[in-house]
C-alpha cells in the first residue's frame, strides 16, 4: 500500500505537468521545421521527429527535475512483487502443492539445517465454509476457479488504461503510437490469460485454500486500484483554450469572423482596428 501511494502521488504530479510537456513538444516540432526552412535546407519526416524529440526529453528532464518528479516511481510497486511471490508460494506448501519457486529454492538451501520449511497444515482440511469445507481438496462446483478468472480479468480490465484504436494515429510522434499499440496488445493478452486461468485451474485441481488467497489478494489490488486515486485527488488536465472571434479588415474596414463558433452562441470579441494613421 504505501509503495502504491507513493507511485500514485507521483503519477499524479506527471499527469498535472503532462499538458506543459505537450505543449513543448508542439513548439520543438515547429522549431525544428522552421529552422529547416530558414536555412533553406531540406529536413525528411524521421529526421525532424528525432531531433525534436531530442530536445523535448532535455525540457521534459528539466521540468521534472523543477518539480521533483521521479518517473522511474511508476515502477515501484514492482518492488512489493518478491513478497506477494513468497506469500503464494508459502500457501502453495500449506494446501499440500509441490513444485513451484520455494521448492527450487528450498532445494537449494537444504544442505542447510536452519533453512527455514513451509510445512502442510492438516487443519486447513476442516477450516473451510459454504460448498468448500475442505481448503486442501479442490472446488467440486469449480466455482472458485471462475470466480478467480474473473477477478483476474476485472483486475486488468480496470487497472489498464489504454487509448482507443481510433485515437492512436492521432497521436503526434510514432514512438507514442507504438507504446500506444503495445499496450494495446499486452493488455488484450493478460485479459486472454485471466479467462485461460479457469480451466487451467479446474484442470489441476488447485485445492480451494489456495484459490481463496488468489482471490482476495486480487480482489483487494482491484479495490486498491479504485480507490487510491479518489483518495489522493488529482486535478484534471486542463482544458485547451477557446478559439476568440477575430476581426479581418477588409477594404480598410474591419469584419469579424467567429471561427467556428456561430452554432455555440458565442458573441464575437469587439476588436479596434488601429489604421496607423
Amino acid at each position: 500500500m504505501p509503495l502504491q501511494i507513493w507511485s500514485l502521488s507521483h503519477s499524479s504530479k506527471m499527469k498535472k505537468l503532462n499538458p506543459l510537456v505537450v505543449g513543448w513538444g508542439r513548439y520543438f516540432q515547429g522549431a525544428v521545421l522552421t529552422k529547416a526552412a530558414v536555412n533553406r535546407a531540406y529536413i525528411s519526416p524521421n529526421a525532424a521527429e528525432i531531433q525534436s524529440q531530442l530536445l523535448l526529453r532535455k525540457k521534459t528532464k528539466e521540468l521534472y527535475k523543477r518539480w521533483k518528479i521521479r518517473p522511474w516511481t511508476r515502477f515501484a510497486p514492482l518492488f512489493q512483487l518478491p513478497v506477494w511471490l513468497t506469500m503464494m508460494e508459502s500457501m502453495r506448501r500449506m494446501v499440500g502443492m509441490t513444485g513451484g519457486l520455494l521448492s527450487i529454492v528450498q532445494g537449494w538451501l537444504e544442505k542447510h539445517p536452519e533453512a527455514p520449511n513451509v510445512p502442510m497444515v492438516p487443519s486447513l482440511s476442516t477450516e473451510g465454509a459454504l460448498w468448500f469445507p475442505d481448503l486442501l481438496a479442490a472446488d467440486p462446483y469449480c466455482a472458485l476457479p471462475v470466480i478467480l478468472s474473473a477477478a483476474v480479468f476485472t483486475n486488468v480490465t480496470w487497472g489498464w488504461k489504454i487509448k482507443k484504436r481510433e485515437d492512436i494515429p492521432k497521436l503526434p510522434t510514432r514512438k507514442e503510437r507504438i507504446a500506444a499499440h503495445t499496450m494495446r496488445v499486452l493488455k488484450r493478452t493478460f485479459q486472454a490469460s485471466a479467462l485461460f486461468l479457469c480451466p487451467v485451474m479446474i484442470a489441476s485441481e488447485v485445492p480451494a485454500g489456495m484459490l481463496i488467497y488468489w482471490i482476495s489478494s486480487t480482489l483487494f489490488a482491484t479495490a486498491q486500484t479504485k480507490a487510491l486515486p479518489k483518495i489522493i485527488s488529482t486535478k484534471s488536465i486542463p482544458a485547451p483554450c477557446k478559439e476568440k472571434a477575430v476581426a479581418v479588415v477588409i477594404g480598410g474596414e474591419a469584419k469579424t469572423q467567429l471561427s467556428g463558433f456561430e452554432n455555440l452562441g458565442e458573441k464575437p470579441t469587439k476588436i479596434k482596428t488601429f489604421t496607423g494613421r
